[in-house]
């Protein structure tokens, strides 16, 4: 497979497979940040889901992280999810359930720009951290969208259920 340079033929390539071709489409990714512009869009706080593309088979989400931003803890329905770094510094942090249900750190990534990493729920569960200074990029590839997932809730130490919402659709802010 050639490497994969802009987002377009990377819609158009994804739109054209099936699960089983995504993991070498997701490494064969090499996209110019300029292909992200028109999707990248910042909150005031906290990070923004801006969606890209959405069929019933994949979902491609640009997720802008402030400095610091850090996700929950969290599950994917289920979904496969390759996150592939666009600008930046990230990290990724797993985690593992011990038999007591308790959680613990089990591996840490440090990501640069054009690393890709790649997350299931038998996997465990993973915190996406903006290790940086800076503002920072990522594309997420799902396999299929994501309407909710389970995060952890530090505070009462337990796993609850969470809506998911965008902040874009196809770079239009979601009033």
């Amino acid at each position: 497979m050639d490497n994969i340079t802009s987002l377009n033929k990377l819609i158009e390539v994804l739109k054209q497979s099936n699960v089983k071709d995504y993991v070498k489409i997701a490494k064969n990714m090499n996209i110019p940040i300029d292909d992200f512009i028109k999707y990248a869009h910042w909150k005031e706080s906290g990070y923004a889901r801006n969606c890209i593309f959405k069929t019933e088979t994949f979902e491609l989400i640009l997720i802008c992280w402030n400095k610091a931003d850090t996700t929950a803890i969290h599950g994917h329905n289920n979904q496969k999810c390759w996150v592939y770094l666009v600008d930046g510094k990230m990290a990724e942090i797993r985690y593992q359930k011990d038999e007591k249900g308790n959680l613990s750190e089990c591996n840490r990534i440090e990501l640069s720009p054009g690393n890709l990493t790649y997350m299931h729920d038998s996997m465990g569960y993973h915190s996406i951290v903006n290790s940086s200074k800076e503002k920072a990029m990522t594309l997420h590839l799902y396999m299929r969208p994501i309407e909710n997932c389970v995060i952890y809730d530090s505070e009462k130490e337990h796993f609850k259920e969470k809506m998911l919402s965008f902040h874009t659709l196809d770079g239009k802010l979601v009033l």
